[in-house]
């Protein structure tokens, strides 16, 4: 899937976000520069766009991290780089970004099939998940995502509605246009 979107003309920093996702999406990686948290999601989503050459400012940034035992980890980190809420806040009321709200798969279908949403996207869902948006298909109308807590990379976006923690409610999801710093604002 990766050499389609290649292929699609994605900026160049949208291509490494995306490279980025596909390399480090498996959680048994390690990485030198980034630790793996317990609730990992918003981490390696900010890991991402941070990849993708997304500038860190005074609300969301990162340092680093001190292993101080075996299990025990120091993370130097906004809250915005770490937490859910924080991270939506950020990418929309402190960069500028759009969020498209959506509550059902028919919703999350038309924006695919709109062009609306592409990889190097952020999907925040239910304001208790980040992941972010690693291919869609507008023919079919889906979208797939990469997460952290449980390696996820291409999954698609609507088994979360079947069979995920959003299955048996509507849920709003957020659905975050990021403009990397090498493309022009719509």
């Amino acid at each position: 899937m990766v050499d389609q979107i290649l292929d699609a003309g994605y900026s160049r920093n949208r291509m490494s976000a995306i490279k980025y996702a596909y390399k480090y999406y498996d959680i048994k990686l390690d990485h030198d520069k980034y630790p793996y948290l317990e609730f990992d999601c918003t981490n390696f989503a900010s890991q991402i766009l941070k990849s993708g050459r997304l500038d860190e400012d005074n609300n969301w940034w990162y340092k680093g991290f001190e292993r101080l035992f075996l299990w025990r980890i120091s993370v130097d980190a906004s809250d915005s780089w770490l937490i859910v809420g924080e991270f939506l806040d950020s990418l929309t009321k402190n960069k500028g970004f759009i969020d498209t709200i959506v509550n059902s798969r028919e919703e999350i279908h038309r924006c695919v099939v709109s062009g609306k949403v592409q990889p190097g996207d952020i999907v925040i869902m239910g304001n208790t998940h980040s992941s972010f948006v690693s291919a869609v298909d507008k023919r079919r109308g889906k979208l797939y995502y990469a997460a952290h807590t449980d390696s996820r990379l291409n999954k698609d976006l609507d088994l979360v509605y079947e069979d995920g923690d959003y299955a048996e409610y509507d849920v709003n999801m957020h659905i975050i246009h990021t403009i990397y710093p090498d493309e022009v604002r719509r």
